[in-house]
């Protein structure tokens, strides 16, 4: 699939949960099936998405499994989904070492799609877009 978002902030609290759950809502409403996901371990914020969209939202972890099998997990669970959404962890490049390895970034890396960053508490609406 090549259709869909990375949805990545600054740091923790800064609304990428609000963000994504009204983008998936808004998608969900007009008719799009949408593949939910969170990057990394979490069972928080997917609850959030499986009430948003009323389907399974499901993780990707780019730390606990390779690249290919991340890219395998995505490949399953968009089958037969217009459109995903990828809700990031904590900041852009937060995760370990120089590979900023279980971060937002590698995940958007290793998925080839585009993340835009946001800060919305902050009002400081800036977004910036990674190259595939």
């Amino acid at each position: 699939m090549n259709n869909g978002f990375v949805i990545a902030g600054i740091n923790s609290g800064c609304g990428k949960t609000t963000i994504t759950i009204g983008l998936m809502r808004l998608l969900s409403r007009r008719g799009h099936q949408v593949a939910a996901f969170k990057a990394g371990p979490d069972y928080i914020d997917p609850a959030f998405h499986r009430i948003a969209t009323a389907t399974d939202s499901h993780n990707l972890d780019s730390y606990l499994f390779e690249a290919d099998t991340v890219k395998t997990l995505f490949d399953k669970y968009t089958q037969g989904k217009d459109i995903a959404v990828v809700e990031g962890v904590v900041g852009m490049y937060d995760g370990l070492g120089e590979q900023s390895l279980g971060s937002t970034y590698e995940l958007a890396r290793t998925l080839a799609w585009k993340a835009g960053i946001w800060d919305l508490f902050k009002r400081k609406n800036w977004k910036s877009w990674l190259a595939r």
